[in-house]
């Protein structure tokens, strides 16, 4: 087995528990869930714990359903207006696309896109402000970057 392949290994064809990232301009900002429980990236608090379930990959892209891991009835999808969203016992869900762009031991640098493709962006409201909390969106926004972080 190469280097390279080992690197993957944690993520290839596996569900794993991980945290999530914006990374705008160099700077690491958890992404975690408002009153609402719509995902935003906030440099105040601390990322959201999920459970990223492996669905299937396709050339350059790894596919999972994301559910959050203290509350495992509760997944991720795309609101009606656009917005990622934790909702409860939702039947049906969509599942996103990690696009790589850089592999490490235990995090990945990649692009996230739900399973249309879209990318997942800052809200245009917030994006130039990267002290503010910002939704995340498929709707207008500012492209950008993630780190999906490994932690068991």
């Amino acid at each position: 087995m190469t280097t390279s392949e080992t690197v993957r290994d944690w993520i290839e064809n596996y569900s794993f528990i991980g945290k999530i990232y914006q990374s705008v301009e160099h700077q690491k900002i958890p992404v975690s869930l408002d009153a609402q429980n719509r995902l935003r990236a906030s440099p105040d608090t601390d990322a959201l714990e999920l459970i990223f379930l492996y669905h299937s990959s396709t050339p350059g892209r790894l596919n999972f359903l994301l559910r959050r891991l203290h509350q495992r009835h509760e997944t991720i999808d795309i609101s009606p207006n656009n917005v990622l969203t934790a909702y409860p016992d939702r039947a049906h869900t969509g599942f996103f696309k990690l696009q790589p762009l850089a592999w490490r031991a235990r995090s990945l640098r990649c692009l996230w896109r739900d399973q249309h493709g879209n990318p997942i962006k800052r809200a245009l409201q917030t994006a130039a402000d990267l002290a503010k909390p910002s939704l995340l969106t498929i709707g207008q926004g500012q492209e950008c970057e993630y780190l999906v972080e490994q932690i068991n």
